[in-house]
C-alpha cells in the first residue's frame, strides 16, 4: 500500500505503540488516531496520515489545494491524450528521504522520458515519499496537491505549478 505521511507530523520524532490482532487496517488506524490526535484518508491510491486539520481544512489565510490535478480534468491535443496515456499507465517505484521535490520529478522524467516542467521557485522543499507499483499520474498529485501546487498539461508537457489566489 502507499502511504504519505505528511512531514508536518515530524514522523522522525513521533512514536506511537500500537499492538492489534486480527483488526482491519481502517480499525488500527481509527486508534491510531484516537491515540494521537491525527487522521487518515485515502485518495489517488493512496494513505495520507496526517493532522485533521491539515487533511480536511486550512487555515483561513492559506489558499485551498486542487480537490485534484488540472491535467484530469482539461481538453487535451493529440500530444496531451498521449502524455496524460503515460501518466496513468506507467507504473513507477520510488523511495526518497529528504529530498527535493524537483530531484523526485527529475528522477521521474528519467524514468519516464516524459516531458514535466516545475515551475522556477518551486521544488526546493525537502520530500520523504515512498510507492510501489503506482502511475505516475498519481504519484505526482500525491506530491503536489498536499503541497498546494497542481498539474497541468500543455501539449505534451506536464507543467507543475502554484495556481494562481
Amino acid at each position: 500500500m502507499n502511504i504519505f505521511v505528511d512531514p508536518a507530523l515530524k514522523p522522525d520524532q513521533f512514536m506511537v505503540n500500537l499492538k492489534v490482532q486480527d483488526v482491519p487496517l481502517h480499525r488500527a488506524l481509527d486508534l491510531l488516531g484516537i491515540l494521537s490526535s491525527i487522521e487518515y484518508d485515502v485518495r489517488y491510491g493512496t494513505l495520507f496520515i496526517a493532522a485533521p486539520e491539515r487533511l480536511f481544512e486550512l487555515p483561513q489565510a492559506a489558499a485551498p489545494p486542487p480537490v485534484a490535478a488540472l491535467f484530469r480534468r482539461q481538453e487535451l491535443s493529440s500530444p496531451g491524450k498521449v502524455a496524460l496515456k503515460t501518466l496513468n499507465e506507467m507504473k513507477i517505484d520510488l523511495n526518497f528521504q529528504n529530498s527535493f521535490l524537483s530531484d523526485v520529478v527529475a528522477f521521474i522524467v528519467d524514468f519516464s522520458r516524459a516531458n514535466i516542467v516545475v515551475e522556477p521557485g518551486l521544488g526546493n522543499e525537502p520530500v520523504t515519499f515512498k510507492c510501489k507499483e503506482l502511475a505516475i499520474g498519481s504519484v505526482l498529485e500525491a506530491l503536489t496537491l498536499p503541497r498546494g501546487l497542481d498539474l497541468r498539461l500543455e501539449g505534451g508537457t506536464l507543467f507543475v505549478f502554484k495556481p494562481k489566489k
